[in-house]
């Protein structure tokens, strides 16, 4: 077609051309060359018709056949019309003559046909409550419905006018009533009772088989459901009831059925507050059933027993609201009833919450609303001679008889602790399904439950720990416990273990982990308290001042020393302290404490003893005397002291070991900060509470340590006391008798460690008297230095009580006390006048100090009949004596 537009344009554009040229041009060259063109074009376009005739002859053929039988077709139906209006006048003619006796003969037909429709109806009708009962008995409520709507619908319409159907009336509207009601009480059933039985079935299958033979409610479940379910394929996990597809479908078309029923009815609100009003004593029965179903099977601990009630009650409640679920989702399509759906779903979980709150209760000896009654409260019509209180006991008896008999265990408020966590997770389940936070059951779970719960086990806390610290042997009782070498104080024992109940507590109640901790303060406060009452009672001596004859505190040197910042700090720094103060539990056994004492050589003990043994000389030698009230001399005392350090030590390292067994959510909450408060109760800071209590630890732990410092150092100033008078210039006794003090020492040392090898551990025994002999040695080396002059009978006197003493210590300690023998030796140096004594310095090398030797010199100076009345002399041996210490020392 482009083609035969484009030849057709051209045509006409060369005819144009032609013309303008013929009409324009003066050329007559120009006109025969148009004229040529225009007869040439003429030529060409007549063979282009005729090609196209010939091309298109066919289709015109075709266009005029086509043509002929569309005339005909018009012309023959235009015929047939005439011939039917035709014959519908002719109908119309025949119709008018006999329409009389048609229309008689058709009323006729019409009364006969009603007249029997309304005689089947009503045999119908007469026959309907047996087919209802049986459509009942076969659940199909909706036939049932539709029936009993049909004919309450032929009775109150075209039937409403035949007298006699009064009474029939009558059967019908009470034929609903009891239909809307079989079909309240097969829902309650469906939605409540099956899923609480079919859990009932699982749990009494893990029961004992003749335990459930011999439980009357068992044999009736079983024998309810034998035919029904097949209670051999049922699994022990519990899973919900209608879990499989196919019972779920089951349960979904009976649920339809029995929605469409009452739909045919309108009755939907009626039988929605019906099924309110019924559902709670429903709940009720079926959670007594689970009850009186455990107690029956179960072999278990009574605390086992209400888990196992709290989570098959659980197990029940999502199994039938699961089913809730499909009702209310048949409900939401129909419009009217879509706004009741939240209601219901509302409703069924408020029920539900009351039930449980209520078996919680009873379980748990709270008293909720419904057990709050008093005596006021009681109808006086009904007390026999108006005992009013008499009535209300009795009444009261007979309801805890009956609360206990729907026990499972003992009511305890403690038996919130094995179910915290199953409520919990169940509330937010609730509050996931109601949308509506918080739950009832969360309220009563966190707001009522436990607020009395915590009350209760502060409580008991406070009433345990005054009878611990207010018993008698409170500082004697000794326990043996697992873990540690030694007996601990009973008391210390106690108050972990109340320690660690909490801490059981805390465990599996995460949430109240703070509310707990703060309890673990408590407690931590007021045995730190008694404590710190016990050690100063120690520490701390009243005596009678001899000029004012007045009495006067005095602290017990040993406890000064103790608590001295640059001696404790010394006697810390020591590798022998180390030892005994382990920084890993695995370093508390006796191959550990072996191994680190095997890394000292000798010359580390030596060293270690000689600046422990410097530092107590240089404290102790700015007192004129040590009064013996400044001693302890009571060895209870120290019974007391090694006990505290050793209860005290095992109490800080269980402690640490429960917090380090707390989980990470714990942990969160013991960064919760809490207000301090000082001595006054004033709040002073604020502080995460995990501080806190290592605060607390700390200080327990500084007590142990300094107890046990106080012990070490006691045991020296003991040495100070006793040994002192042993290096005074005269004596009372004759020269071969002993000192007294050099046997009172030895009686004094014995009853120290008979008393510590009984109550602490090998590698602390051997701390505390390690380093005695170096000290013994260091005091009779260093009393030279008060000594003016020393006369060979007092030379000998002191000798043979270093003798003494070494041999007191040896026989105690078991072990040869070879330090003293260089005691022995520098007073047996001076038999040499002081020439000879230099000379034979050089000879003995580095066996004293310096300090040693300088003594040594001047007390030998000054026991020389000659030297010690010549001036000058002594300070002419002594710069000898640095001469011949600088050339050893070089």
């Amino acid at each position: 077609m482009t083609s035969k537009g484009d030849s057709g344009a051209g045509s006409c554009h060369t005819l144009l051309t032609v013309i303008r040229t013929l009409t324009t041009s003066a050329s007559e060259d120009q006109r025969e060359l148009e004229k040529s063109r225009l007869e040439k074009a003429y030529v060409d376009t007549g063979i282009l018709i005729d090609r196209l005739i010939k091309e298109h002859e066919p289709d015109v053929g075709v266009c005029l056949d086509t043509f002929r039988q569309v005339s005909t077709n018009i012309k023959t139906s235009r015929e047939q019309v005439s011939n039917v209006k035709n014959s519908l006048v002719l109908c119309k003619n025949f119709l008018q003559c006999k329409r009389d006796d048609l229309k008689k003969l058709w009323m006729e037909n019409t009364e006969q046909k009603y007249i029997c429709s309304i005689l089947k109806e009503i045999g119908e009708i007469k026959e309907m409550k047996n087919k209802i009962e049986d459509l009942v008995k076969e659940k199909k409520f909706k036939d049932a419905a539709d029936l009993l709507k049909r004919n309450e619908e032929l009775l109150n319409g075209r039937l409403s006018v035949i007298e006699g159907l009064s009474l029939i009336k009558g059967q019908v509207t009470e034929m609903s009533k009891d239909l809307m009601s079989n079909i309240i009480d097969d829902l309650l059933n469906l939605l409540i009772v099956e899923p609480f039985e079919t859990q009932l079935l699982l749990l009494i299958k893990t029961g004992n088989e003749l335990t459930v033979q011999e439980s009357q409610i068992c044999t009736q479940l079983m024998r309810k459901y034998k035919k029904s379910k097949d209670l051999g394929g049922l699994s022990t996990n519990l899973p919900l009831y209608g879990e499989t597809e196919q019972s779920l479908v089951e349960v979904t078309d009976h649920i339809n059925d029995s929605i469409s029923a009452l739909v045919v009815f309108d009755q939907i609100n009626v039988a929605l507050d019906q099924f309110y009003a019924k559902q709670a004593a429903m709940f009720q029965r079926c959670v007594q059933d689970t009850v009186s179903v455990i107690k029956g099977i179960s072999t278990s601990k009574e605390d086992v027993n209400l888990a196992k009630l709290i989570q098959n009650s659980i197990y029940q409640f999502k199994a039938s609201y699961k089913l809730l679920v499909i009702l209310t989702t048949r409900l939401g399509k129909f419009q009217n009833y879509r706004r009741r759906e939240r209601e219901i779903i509302d409703k069924f979980w408020e029920t539900g919450q009351s039930i449980l709150q209520d078996m919680i209760s009873d379980h748990l000896d709270i008293f909720t609303n419904k057990f709050a009654e008093t005596p006021s409260n009681l109808n006086d019509t009904n007390l026999l001679f108006k005992f009013s209180n008499v009535a209300y006991m009795a009444d009261q008896f007979s309801d805890d008889k009956i609360k206990t008999a729907h026990l499972v265990c003992s009511a305890s408020p403690y038996n919130i602790v094995g179910i915290y966590n199953l409520l919990n997770h169940f509330a937010v389940e609730i509050q996931t399904m109601t949308r509506k936070e918080p739950c009832n059951l969360n309220t009563f779970l966190n707001s009522f439950v436990m607020d009395s719960f915590v009350e209760r086990v502060k409580t008991d806390m406070d009433n345990k720990m005054a009878f611990i610290l207010e018993n008698s042997d409170v500082w004697t009782g000794l326990e043996k416990v697992r873990g540690h070498d030694v007996k601990i104080l009973s008391s210390v024992a106690q108050i972990y273990g109340l320690c660690e109940t909490v801490y059981y507590l805390m465990k599996p109640i995460e949430n109240y982990t703070l509310r707990f901790a703060q309890q673990w303060v408590i407690i931590l406060d007021e045995f730190t308290a008694h404590i710190e009452a016990m050690y100063n009672e120690i520490a701390n001596t009243k005596y009678v001042h001899e000029e004012s004859q007045m009495r006067k505190d005095s602290r017990k040197i040993s406890a000064a020393w103790a608590v001295d910042e640059d001696i404790s700090r010394l006697l810390k720094s020591l590798p022998s302290w180390n030892v005994i103060t382990p920084q890993t539990p695995q370093d508390t056994t006796p191959t550990a404490h072996r191994d680190l004492l095997g890394h000292e050589s000798e010359a580390d003990i030596r060293q270690r003893n000689e600046r422990e043994s410097k530092l107590l000389i240089e404290n102790i030698g700015v007192k004129n005397q040590i009064r013996i009230e400044e001693l302890i001399t009571d060895m209870d005392h120290i019974h007391s002291l090694v006990l505290m350090h050793e209860s005290l030590q095992w109490f800080v390292g269980q402690f640490r070991s429960l917090t380090n067994q707390l989980s990470s959510r714990a942990n969160e909450f013991l960064k919760i900060k809490i207000p301090v408060t000082d001595v006054n109760g004033k709040t002073v800071t604020e502080e995460m509470i995990s501080y806190v209590i290592e605060d607390k630890l700390c200080v327990i732990e500084n007590i142990y340590e300094t107890c046990l410092l106080m012990i070490h150092l006691e045991l020296r100033v003991h040495c100070f006391y006793y040994l002192f008078p042993l290096t005074r210039s005269t004596s009372a006794h004759p020269n071969d008798e002993n000192d007294q003090e050099a046997a009172d020492f030895g009686k004094d040392l014995y009853q120290f460690h008979k008393v510590l090898t009984d109550l602490t551990t090998p590698h602390k025994l051997k701390y505390l008297f390690d380093g005695l002999d170096h000290l013994c040695a260091t005091i009779f080396i260093h009393s030279s230095q008060h000594m003016k002059k020393l006369k060979d009978q007092s030379r000998k006197r002191i000798c043979r009580n270093i003798h003494v003493v070494q041999q007191k210590m040896s026989q105690i300690l078991t072990r040869r006390e070879s330090e003293l023998n260089r005691a022995k030796a520098f007073y047996e140096l001076l038999n040499h006048d002081p020439d000879s004594l230099l000379d034979l310095i050089v000879e003995l090398g580095h066996k004293f100090s310096n300090t040693e030797y300088t003594y040594l010199t001047s007390l030998s100076v000054g026991s020389h009949s000659t030297l010690s009345s010549q001036p000058g002399a002594l300070e002419e041996k002594l710069v000898k004596l640095r001469q011949i210490l600088q050339n050893m020392n070089r």
